[in-house]
């Protein structure tokens, strides 16, 4: 199976996935800055120089953008509109719920895992939208019963594909991993166990 169909503790790895680059490159100082005691000399061009105690120092927390969220209900709100975007078949939108280097593991109506553990394994963002035109162009369109939201992520439940010629496949594993500070899916998963069929 695909690597996000994941065991139970999976919401904890996507958990720390969150925010990772952002806080990397955030202009922070090291634990050896903060630490109590410390006596910094400090010389300025000027040739003035100082000694001053880190205790008395504010610690700087990472710089993190406001955006980066992973309340409940933005996530829903994500999965919601990544799904009526498929189903208008609108690449425009559809994009921008998308990371540039996401990854889609998706069932084609011919695929399902119980047929060889086949699915379709898509890489980036615009090979993403190629795949979904294709899908469109069969007259694909998402529904589901539920939405399981954690803390990175959420779970779709009882999501089906209906194509044009009436035939339906029913997802046995939908999941969306969420980059909370891009505001966007990094990696979603939506196999079938088999094709479709009437």
């Amino acid at each position: 199976m695909p690597s996000a169909a994941a065991a139970p503790d999976a919401p904890e790895r996507f958990r720390s996935a969150c925010c990772t680059n952002a806080v990397r490159n955030a202009p922070y100082r090291t634990r050896k800055w903060q630490t109590p005691g410390i006596c910094l000399v400090i010389t300025f061009a000027i040739g003035l120089s100082g000694c001053i105690n880190s205790a008395a120092q504010s610690k700087p927390s990472p710089i993190v953008s406001s955006t980066c969220s992973t309340e409940p209900a933005r996530i829903d709100t994500a999965v919601r509109r990544f799904i009526l975007d498929w189903n208008e078949h609108e690449p425009s939108d559809f994009g921008r719920l998308l990371t540039a280097d996401a990854q889609l593991d998706m069932s084609t109506q011919s695929q399902g895992v119980n047929q060889n553990d086949d699915w379709t394994t898509v890489d980036g963002a615009a090979a993403i939208d190629g795949f979904a035109k294709t899908q469109w162009n069969a007259g694909e369109m998402l529904s589901f019963s539920s939405i399981q939201t954690f803390a990175g992520g959420a779970y779709v439940h009882g999501l089906t594909a209906t194509f044009a010629d009436k035939r339906q496949q029913k997802m046995t594993d939908a999941k969306f991993v969420y980059d909370a500070c891009a505001g966007s899916f990094r990696h979603i998963v939506i196999v079938a166990s088999a094709p479709a069929s009437l």
